[in-house]
């Protein structure tokens, strides 16, 4: 039986590799975004055309794989599998390519979906050819663990291929899984990330008839907004990113250089719906809300740490707003700045501190339009409220869009503030 005892060691990021749709390394991606250029275009396919599909856009990958792949390792991978190797290749170079035993080195790296393209493919030539012209090696190319087990089998890592499959978390979930292998002292070092390659009609077709999709097919490279009072959907992209974790003790021995630490990770399921967030959802608890009992190196996470379902900005469900948990959460991280309730409605007009997680206390009474009202999860404003603005010579916004607009500057802040720690 393994051992899960937690233990005290820290996990830092001594490499990184991506290949994106704005770049083929870490570095080009990095440089791509600070200088805001954008990898979602119009596709060019002729299937695009063929089917007549509502959504004409997506992120492809930026730089072809036989560019730095053989042909025989393009020919026995799925794309999906192809991004995997060449993000992990990247990575570990970054990380100095050390040598350790095998046992020690071990993979995680997620993908939602897997080798969609191999599957269909080769349903395509069952159906035009036979059986006995189906690949022999379909099988390992369309499960999602393909990606795992071809970077475990290119580094001899013997640690375990492990591959979490829990949609647009899964790369979250794997560096989690990566992170307590490590504290386990399952392995010394960890290949973990995630992979995905679904820009296929079948897979756009479908995401498009559940409404996930961005429609802008007119401007595609604005699609992309999910923190946008006016968001209608994700954008479908494909690629990968993989970081070497490492023992700090292990790291510090061999003179790496660390890029930062993983303090730690908390995933859940709201078990409420498939793709919304439950609009009256309690308070956070499990382990971020807890000191573990798994030992002293096993930190207390915060609620906006949790890797979360599928993506906020879905056109069926966008009045609702983000999950109130999340808003709780960024409201704890900044402060009490903006005075705004976004507690569940049986907990509004409680004291700050009066209950157990702390929540921030309810705007006074019979404010008026130029202060936040207590807008619950999914409440549209009232027209009155925006003439009494337009009338005033406000701005013309109600109080909810006032309070969305604000909620994205908080999140903007957050985020630029993550990727200027990573950049220095």
């Amino acid at each position: 039986m393994t051992d899960t005892t937690q233990t005290s060691r820290r996990v830092v990021v001594t490499g990184l590799g991506a290949t994106t749709p704005v770049g083929g390394t870490a570095p080009q991606t990095w440089e791509a975004i600070t200088a805001g250029r954008s990898g979602i275009d119009t596709l060019t396919q002729d299937w695009v055309a063929e089917h007549e599909l509502p959504v004409t856009f997506a992120g492809a990958i930026h730089t072809d794989p036989l560019e730095t792949l053989a042909k025989v390792e393009v020919r026995r991978n799925d794309p999906s599998g192809q991004y995997a190797l060449i993000a992990a290749r990247e990575a570990w170079a970054d990380a100095g390519a050390p040598e350790l035993e095998p046992e020690r080195l071990g993979v995680a790296i997620g993908s939602g979906i897997g080798g969609v393209h191999t599957l269909l493919s080769q349903w395509d030539v069952l159906k035009e050819k036979g059986p006995r012209r189906v690949f022999p090696l379909t099988v390992p190319m369309l499960m999602p663990n393909g990606p795992a087990a071809a970077v475990s089998l290119d580094l001899s890592a013997r640690a375990g291929a492990h591959c979490p499959v829990s949609a647009c978390a899964s790369g979250a979930e794997g560096m989690g899984l990566a992170l307590n292998m490590i504290r386990t002292g399952r392995a010394d070092m960890m290949v973990a990330g995630g992979t995905e390659a679904a820009i296929h009609p079948v897979c756009i077709a479908a995401f498009a008839a559940m409404t996930a999709l961005s429609g802008r097919n007119d401007d595609p490279q604005a699609a992309s907004r999910p923190y946008d009072v006016g968001r209608d959907g994700f954008v479908m992209g494909e690629g990968a990113g993989v970081m070497v974790l490492e023992a700090e003790e292990h790291a510090r021995a061999r003179g790496a250089r660390i890029y930062a630490y993983l303090d730690g990770v908390g995933m859940s399921s709201d078990a409420y719906h498939i793709t919304a967030g439950e609009p009256d959802a309690p308070a956070p608890r499990g382990p971020w809300r807890r000191p573990s009992r798994r030992g002293s190196g096993h930190r207390r996470h915060r609620p906006h740490q949790r890797a979360r379902h599928l993506d906020p900005g879905r056109r069926r469900r966008r009045d609702q707003g983000d999950p109130p948990g999340l808003r709780r959460a960024y409201l704890r991280h900044r402060g009490d700045r903006d005075q705004v309730d976004d507690r569940p409605p049986a907990r509004r007009g409680r004291s700050a501190g009066g209950g157990p997680d702390g929540d921030v206390a309810a705007p006074p009474t019979g404010a008026g339009d130029d202060q936040p009202r207590r807008a619950g999860p999914g409440d549209r404003p009232r027209r009155g409220h925006r003439r009494a603005a337009g009338a005033a010579g406000g701005s013309g916004r109600g109080p909810q869009q006032r309070l969305r607009l604000r909620r994205c500057q908080r999140c903007a802040d957050l985020h630029l503030g993550v990727l200027s720690a990573l950049a220095a």
